[in-house]
């Protein structure tokens, strides 16, 4: 009854904290701008429901070299207890003695995406991959996330057990094509998450940014740790795998003792999750140019070399160095990143005139963020967390560097505007400066995250004020379009399926636009 009831424990907490976005680390998410990550549900699995999910899983059987069989029975793998599970049997007495499985998804994905798997490896000398392919030997497009061997019998490759191997395969016409990213995890950064731990010691997460046609970035325990960039264009959608198999040759690092493929304590590779995504626009995306109120210039990016200068440029510049998008952290905090190269700015040090330079999204600290402080007729100080000083132009020649000013300076030099990149006019952000403010206790809606129950929206102005109501999901399909006044009760029906939802409400006066989680 008790390992029932931890069972039980541990399978809520993976629904409860059941991630809605990727899990890479603090400021090293790698979506572009405007963009946010989209759950693909079927190429998505939390493994909670014991049994194989056959309407978005098979069991693959195409054979490797001797002595890999690869088998569909249950004795080989399956899902049970929170996991899929994969393990290698012996065969007594046969060639193929290394009975295995592989599992492949049945929907198949191309760029850009995001795909990641918390795994922790067998304890026999073997590969434990997780990977994405589509074709044959002749033709063919494969992404190798990780082919990793915790317990290598050759004597010859001491650093598998910490070593993520990833690659990349191309086969164009008989004619095989590949490069190798390994990563030591002894070389995670400090206080990363599996830092040093080996494979078949914990669980790990590993995920493959597939960025374009050529382009892909490897990532441990949300960290990046390596990129490819592929000979030809991948031109095919791929499915997801994994398999455990093994092959009597050095690079993979020997075969297993046959006895040790009785030992089940040893010969199985778990799979906690899998969680696939792809891009979408995000409809409440907005991108600011940041407008000096004593010059009326704007402050853009140079080039993207980190520790390079911002400047002060003329107001008729609108490219993307002049663009900016707010990055909330916690509590009004934000990054300034910048849409051109996606760099943030800091000051230098913490001194007086300290120039302000970009620097890249992994300084997520607090020299970095940055609070909007009240001025008046719509423009504000931007307060930086760590030095808790103001920034200025140190004149109003273009190309000025920007520099960090105390709160002294509290003249129209320090004080800005971030203006819509659609709307270039500071009146127009004077505007939404103000109704954004005011909007935020205008609009009501409970319960968020919504379950089982109808969505229930309140409007400040209950009795004389109508607004059209449009609620939309994360790759812009409406769901609810009309026109209400006060309190409006949307049926859960109209939300059926779970994600992220957009609630914009509009009128004359103002534009409201909330978020809701469905799960």
């Amino acid at each position: 009854m008790k390992r029932i009831t931890m069972l039980l424990l541990a399978l809520s907490a993976k629904i409860m904290f059941s991630q809605t976005v990727p899990t890479f680390g603090s400021g090293l998410d790698p979506k572009p701008s405007g963009k946010v990550w989209v759950k693909e549900d079927g190429l998505t699995d939390e493994f909670n429901v014991n049994g194989l999910d056959t309407s978005k899983w098979s069991k693959s059987t195409w054979n490797y070299d001797v002595p890999v069989e690869m088998v569909a029975d249950n004795t080989n793998s399956g899902v049970w207890g929170g996991y899929l599970w994969i393990r290698a049997t012996l065969d007594q007495g046969a060639e193929r003695w290394f009975r295995t499985a592989r599992i492949m998804s049945k929907e198949q994905i191309s760029y850009p995406m995001y795909t990641e798997s918390r795994i922790k490896a067998s304890s026999i000398s073997a590969f434990n991959t997780f990977w994405l392919n589509n074709g044959d030997s002749n033709n063919r497009d494969e992404i190798d996330v990780i082919e990793n061997n915790a317990a290598p019998t050759c004597d010859c490759k001491p650093d598998y057990p910490w070593l993520m191997k990833s690659h990349y395969w191309q086969a164009r016409n008989g004619t095989e094509y590949d490069e190798a990213s390994d990563f030591d995890n002894r070389n995670l950064p400090a206080g990363t998450p599996g830092k040093g731990v080996k494979w078949d010691a914990d669980y790990h997460v590993f995920g493959v940014y597939w960025k374009d046609a050529r382009n892909m970035d490897f990532y441990l325990n949300g960290v990046k740790v390596g990129s490819l960039v592929s000979d030809f264009d991948y031109t095919r959608d791929l499915n997801i795998l994994w398999d455990l198999w093994a092959k009597d040759a050095n690079w993979i690092g020997g075969l297993p003792a046959q006895s040790d493929l009785n030992n089940n304590a040893i010969n199985t590779m778990y799979v906690d999750w899998v969680r696939t995504w792809t891009l979408a626009d995000d409809p409440n995306s907005v991108n600011y140019f940041l407008m000096n109120r004593e010059t009326g210039s704007k402050v853009r990016t140079n080039g993207i070399s980190e520790n390079t200068p911002l400047e002060l440029v003329p107001s008729s510049w609108s490219g993307a160095p002049t663009q900016w998008e707010k990055v909330a952290t916690d509590n009004g905090w934000f990054y300034l990143k910048n849409i051109a190269n996606g760099m943030y700015f800091r000051p230098t040090d913490d001194t007086e005139n300290s120039v302000l330079v970009q620097k890249p999204t992994s300084y997520n600290g607090s020299y970095t963020q940055w609070k909007m402080v009240e001025s008046s007729g719509g423009y504000f100080y931007l307060q930086n967390r760590e030095t808790g000083d103001y920034f200025r132009p140190e004149t109003s020649d273009n190309y000025s560097n920007i520099i960090q000013k105390s709160t002294a300076s509290n003249g129209t030099w320090t004080q800005w505007a971030l203006i819509p990149t659609g709307n270039n006019s500071s009146v127009m952000l004077e505007q939404n400066f103000v109704v954004e403010k005011q909007a935020q206790a205008s609009m009501q809606i409970y319960p968020n995250p919504l379950k089982e129950e109808d969505l229930t929206i309140r409007m400040g102005n209950e009795d004389t004020t109508s607004y059209t109501l449009v609620i939309s999901d994360v790759k812009g399909s409406i769901v609810f379009n009309n026109t209400v006044t006060g309190t409006t009760v949307i049926s859960k029906e109209i939300l059926k399926k779970s994600g992220l939802y957009f609630v914009k409400a509009v009128n004359e006066s103002q534009k409201i636009v909330k978020k809701i989680m469905v799960e």
